[in-house]
């Protein structure tokens, strides 16, 4: 199956299935860290993501995310 089919902008699938592309974590991790006003490199976020994504599907778990965070 393609990403594109597994994963569309917008549209979350349900509890601890819910994914997302390196394009939102990047925004993210923006969103997270602006009250401390830190904007996170898009290579570290690159870096990042391919840490935590295990599977190597170009998708995260929120729940991946969350131990990042």
């Amino acid at each position: 199956m393609s990403l594109q089919k597994q994963h569309k902008k917008g549209k979350m699938s349900k509890g601890s299935d819910r994914k997302m592309t390196l394009t939102e974590f990047g925004d993210l991790l923006d969103q997270a860290y602006a009250f401390l006003k830190v904007k996170i490199p898009r290579d570290l976020g690159e870096f990042m993501f391919n840490d935590v994504d295990a599977d190597k599907d170009k998708l995260i778990t929120y729940v991946e995310y969350f131990k990042v965070i």
